[in-house]
């Protein structure tokens, strides 16, 4: 498959198509990572597979045209699903065309937001809008050149159990969270971390990782303590646990510090492994010590990981722990 995809690189000249393909190979590289640490081959894997669909569509959408002269236009292939057909028809200047650039969706969307959203501000539509892309395109930044196919829409509207207007505002309070974290008051934190009608999203608990490697600040202890009495349900804990588990393999080091301070306070002793693993192998080391702290609130067994983990890494010649 790797080799077709050489191929068909080679000899296209359309330069979305060119892309996904140089994007799935750099996922490829991902793969067969060493180390315990698999949250990013598996995310890569899942990511070459909706790729993959996405790629064999647009294929034989450009086959069919070489050989038949017919092109799909794209809010046909959203037909079924008639909002979708709408947000197509509103974002892509009329419907036709299979792709458009996330600069020109960006404003087209928020006017459309502006009427959807429960909240009125162009400033919050503006930024759903690029939250969405976001999501959609499956990036944490989404920039202007950035290209969106009907496909990537239609496939990740299929993933949804939602209308899009509940979507939408879904995102909008995703935002809000964000950005009252990103504020970092303390006061609108602990408004933010009261509200237990819903456990925050995955995006909003990684905003919290940072936050939790801040000294001389209250704000650590609150959400601490918002996590401990978020995961007090077993589903939820696992739920969050695998938010931090990803945390420890990002590329921001504060991240990566802060989600060993989150599974700190959740108690997290199914990680000693990965920990022990960060403690000796991770490239910064604000990380690494913070590792070896978190191994050292799990008791004797973090203690002992920690110590195995030096063993290996430095043999036993002079060892000792500090």
């Amino acid at each position: 498959n790797s080799i077709k995809l050489l191929g068909v690189f080679m000899i296209t000249k359309n330069i979305y198509i060119r892309q996904k393909i140089i994007q799935k190979f750099s996922l490829l590289q991902n793969l067969g990572s060493c180390g315990p640490l698999k949250c990013r081959e598996v995310y890569s894997l899942d990511k070459l597979r909706r790729q993959a669909t996405i790629l064999k569509c647009l294929l034989d959408l450009l086959y069919n045209w070489r050989n038949h002269r017919q092109l799909s236009a794209g809010r046909m292939l959203v037909s079924k699903y008639p909002e979708l057909q709408q947000l197509w028809d509103r974002c892509s200047g009329g419907g036709e065309v299979l792709c458009v650039s996330a600069e020109q969706v960006t404003p087209l969307l928020a006017n459309m937001l502006d009427n959807v959203l429960d909240r009125k501000s162009h400033q919050l539509s503006t930024k759903v809008s690029k939250h969405f892309l976001c999501k959609v395109l499956d990036v944490s930044t989404c920039y202007s050149e950035a290209i969106l196919t009907v496909l990537q829409l239609r496939q990740y509207y299929e993933n949804q159990n939602c209308s899009l207007a509940n979507l939408f505002n879904r995102f909008a309070d995703e935002v809000t969270q964000i950005e009252t974290l990103h504020y970092g008051d303390q006061t609108a934190i602990k408004k933010l971390l009261s509200c237990k009608t819903s456990t925050l999203s995955s995006g909003t608990l990684l905003t919290i990782a940072p936050l939790l490697t801040v000294d001389g600040s209250a704000v650590p202890k609150l959400l601490e303590s918002y996590l401990k009495d978020t995961a007090k349900s077993s589903t939820t804990r696992k739920q969050i646990i695998s938010v931090f588990l990803e945390g420890l393999e990002t590329d921001d080091p504060q991240i990566r510090q802060g989600s060993c301070c989150a599974l700190a306070a959740l108690k997290a002793f199914e990680c000693t492994e990965l920990l022990a693993y960060l403690s000796h192998a991770d490239e910064n080391s604000l990380v690494r010590h913070e590792a070896k702290n978190t191994l050292f609130k799990f008791g004797e067994e973090g203690k002992r990981a920690y110590e195995e983990s030096q063993l290996f890494t430095n043999g036993f010649q002079g060892f000792g722990i500090k």
